[in-house]
């Protein structure tokens, strides 16, 4: 039998972060399995720590092994495929394996390591030194309870007690260990029950007079009537207390218990209606059966123009999984597009679906994972964190709008979506597709060299044509003024769609009034005291007559908003670039009686916010959604027969290689949502650069034209998909310090590239600057390669930070992001 456990330890470094062996005592032999969380001394002074058990075996090159101390019980099972995942991501991101599971486990499940205190029984302190009042109540609080963590202590009886603690523990009245503190975000409710016979309990109630109360009586009638009741309901219908249910506890007549109370997503009623897939439809869901069919892993691109029915073949093919007793995992990039997604989705799976995403409170998640580990789930839908879902046979992975930035994340571990859902479709044998208007050249290269099966939808549904799209010189509008936003072509346009009670959607990627504020005499830019970055200017409804604010986007700072400069006293102040809070003003002042809302950070901050502005919308009570990018992507809305982007321009002049990409794509979402239906759609789009040929191919939905374009750039100076990146970042709260490391860094990594690894060609740029140099009082600075992803490139990565990682002080620390969103 093996009785040898190998384990990560879950809080650590990443330059001790390996496999340490452990003993599994005979009591936890049948219980210990891969993916199990133990308990284990660790390091010289046997610090007890939560650990995750990777491997089971029967010998170890080590002697007089530790044994394991307790194992912890989770509601969401680790299996051997999780398991594997976090291997494969600690690899593949140069994270810890704790980190890894983090992830993988819902936030509302904690496995901390605290000081417990313990309290030496009353019969074994009667010869000790007698102790005041204080110290007394102490010691009985922790006695009452069989033990206290830290943080509990110090929460009743304030940061002093740490001494008085020190003090009982001199004098034998506690003991102190390092224990680990189980913590499951769970809400249960408590229920009551006879655990006496029907027989027993009449006898009882109807004997001896004085041995049941009158409220006994009740209690326990009502429990033979109803033998499944909260403690709540039967205290309210017999009128008692909780004391008569204690005694009835303590006399063996009743015990409590407690249920779990389910608070993942409910749906509501929802009425569908069948539809029949077009010629078009019909021929990319063939495909797509016969690659989900195959038993072998696959990855496809499902390409299909906007409008052109992506979603009904996606439903399709998640019913076809359905069918073959397989689970599927539905992804969207926004929160704001889980509300429609979750609906549709409902009509045609019901109650059999669950939903993840960050929006979700602590709880709610951690009931949807219990709905998914307990069966009772065959569709996930959600945001990136779904991908993760505990499902143990998966038939599909769909990547709903599969080029966005939001798949990737920027917290360790520095995962990309597509990455682990190719990891997860290998072990399940499954269909890994993508869906996209505009797909990510990446993605679209491989398609194209037959990485993925490229499946292509080129006509809209039922007859729909793509939108007229008119591109506005705003250099030749003369109505266009730095006051005004809205030219006169896109004002006219808004105006004939108010009078035929037609609704526009209206884009502006930036939020906020103003981009910043300036002294029109010295030129003095009023910045951020903890960024090196402009404070944005904010309007809000409670002090819109009094200036508003100036806020940091990056760090929160908040500020008033200034009456004279801060360098020279001039009251001459510039309120420069604009934002949506000040497109609401401008649609207030040109159209005061059209119904108007508003999508971007600001109004989608509040739990629903998304649900409500969608629902309100889609039920005609606006006539104009206005926002950043949440209102370009997903969203069908058959009333909707114009689009307006406010100005192109933003996006294109970017310092990053995706600029163009970013623009085509954004570009082309957004005017992909009017005139979906049976009504014809028009878009304009306002800006100052009207020959770019983003903006003219954008127009016209010419995706193939673009990335033939942006492929040859790509090759010609050597990004992905033809090469990797990496970027290591140096960030400390000490200037000097971080410049040290980087440069200590820089040095290191040349002289290990070219001793070790000298095969394996890359090409470095910096250490530099990073573009915004100070964010949050901390300087950033970088380094960026340019590699292909090998097993060797990895570890002369990982040797680095492994090197670093025990060097870095507390003023500087050194990370790494593998093909970032953004460079």
């Amino acid at each position: 039998m093996e009785r040898i456990a190998s384990v990560h330890i879950i809080e650590t470094l990443y330059h001790i972060d390996r496999e340490y062996d452990y003993l599994i005592p005979e009591n936890l032999l049948e219980q210990i399995k891969v993916g199990s969380i133990v308990i284990v001394p660790f390091g010289k002074g046997n610090k007890y720590q939560s650990a995750v058990v990777v491997k089971l075996k029967s010998e170890s090159k080590f002697e007089s092994l530790k044994p394991i101390s307790d194992i912890l019980e989770y509601p969401v099972l680790l299996n051997e495929e999780l398991m594997g995942l976090c291997l494969f991501i600690k690899e593949r991101c140069f994270c810890t394996v704790g980190a890894a599971l983090k992830t993988l486990i819902p936030p509302g499940i904690n496995i901390k390591t605290d000081e417990m205190y313990f309290a030496a029984p009353t019969e074994e302190i009667e010869n000790l030194k007698p102790i005041n009042m204080k110290a007394s109540i102490v010691y009985r609080f922790i006695l009452e309870r069989d033990g206290a963590a830290l943080p509990l202590l110090i929460s009743e009886f304030g940061d002093e007690v740490t001494q008085l603690l020190t003090v009982l523990i001199k004098l034998g009245y506690l003991t102190k260990r390092y224990g680990v503190t189980k913590k499951i975000n769970e809400k249960k409710e408590r229920y009551i029950r006879l655990i006496i016979s029907d027989d027993e309990a009449f006898l009882y109630i109807e004997g001896d007079k004085n041995q049941s109360s009158e409220k006994q009586q009740r209690i326990i009638n009502m429990l033979l009537e109803y033998p499944v009741i909260s403690e709540s309901e039967l205290l309210d219908y017999t009128c008692c207390g909780r004391s008569v249910i204690n005694t009835l506890v303590r006399r063996g007549i009743v015990e409590v218990y407690y249920i779990n109370i389910d608070r993942s997503f409910s749906f509501d009623e929802i009425t569908t209606t069948e539809f029949e897939l077009s010629e078009t439809q019909q021929k990319a869901y063939n495909e797509i059966c016969e690659l989900a069919d195959s038993d072998e892993p696959k990855a496809a691109l499902l390409y299909g123009i906007t409008g052109s029915g992506k979603t009904n073949v996606i439903i399709k093919a998640v019913r076809h999984a359905l069918s073959q007793e397989k689970q599927a995992i539905i992804l969207v990039p926004e929160i704001g597009l889980t509300a429609q997604a979750v609906a549709l989705f409902a009509a045609y799976f019901g109650e059999r679906v669950a939903l993840i995403h960050s929006a979700l409170s602590v709880g709610e998640r951690i009931d949807s994972y219990r709905k998914i580990a307990d069966g009772k789930a065959d569709v996930v839908i959600g945001t990136r964190s779904a991908i993760f879902a505990p499902l143990n046979n998966i038939g599909i992975i769909v990547i709903d709008e599969e080029q966005e930035h939001t798949y990737k994340s920027e917290r360790t571990p520095k995962y990309h979506t597509l990455d682990i859902a190719r990891y997860r479709c290998t072990k399940h044998k499954a269909l890994m597709l993508l869906s996209s208007a505009t797909p990510s050249v990446e993605s679209f290269y491989k398609a194209q060299n037959g990485v993925y099966k490229l499946i292509e939808m080129t006509d809209r549904f039922g007859g729909a044509v793509l939108p007229e799209v008119y591109i506005d010189d705003l250099r030749e509008d003369e109505s266009k003024s730095s006051e005004n936003m809205l030219g006169d072509h896109l004002k006219s346009e808004i105006q004939k769609n108010l009078e035929l009670g037609q609704q526009t959607i209206l884009l502006l990627n930036r939020r906020g009034y103003n981009s910043h504020v300036t002294c029109r005499k010295c030129g003095e830019v009023n910045t951020c005291p903890n960024c090196s970055i402009s404070l944005t200017y904010h309007v809000y409804v409670m002090d819109k007559n009094r200036g508003g604010r100036l806020l940091c986007h990056y760090c929160g700072y908040t500020e008033p908003t200034p009456t004279v400069c801060s360098k020279c006293g001039s009251k001459h102040l510039g309120f420069f670039g604009y934002g949506t809070q000040r497109l609401e003003d401008e649609l207030e002042r040109e159209f005061p009686n059209a119904r108007t809302l508003r999508m971007d950070a600001d109004t989608t901050a509040v739990k629903n916010s998304h649900t409500n502005i969608y629902e309100a919308f889609k039920n005609g009570k606006a006539d104009i959604l206005y926002g950043t990018q949440m209102v370009a992507k997903g969203l069908d809305f058959p009333n909707v027969t114009l689009v307006g982007i406010i100005l192109a321009d933003s996006s294109l002049y970017m310092s990053d290689f995706r600029a163009n990409e970013r623009t085509f794509s954004l570009l082309t979402q957004v005017v992909g949502r009017a005139g979906r239906a049976k009504l014809k759609g028009r878009a304009v789009i306002q800006t100052y650069s009207p020959e770019h040929e983003v903006l003219t191919l954008a127009s016209i939905q010419n995706y193939s034209s673009f990335y033939d374009g942006d492929i040859a750039i790509r090759k010609a100076v050597v990004f992905p998909p033809f090469c990797d990146i990496a970027v290591f970042s140096f960030v400390g709260e000490v200037e000097n310090d971080v410049e040290l490391l980087s440069t200590r860094f820089s040095e290191e990594f040349v002289k290990l590239h070219t001793l070790n690894y000298p095969n394996s060609p890359l090409i470095k740029f910096g250490p530099f600057k990073d573009s915004i140099y100070k964010i949050n009082n901390k300087y950033r600075r970088r380094l960026i390669i340019k590699f292909k992803n090998t097993r060797e490139i990895r570890s002369l990565f990982s040797a680095l930070l492994i090197m670093f990682s025990k060097a870095s002080g507390r003023n500087a620390a050194v990370d790494i992001d593998i093909n970032p969103s953004i460079i």
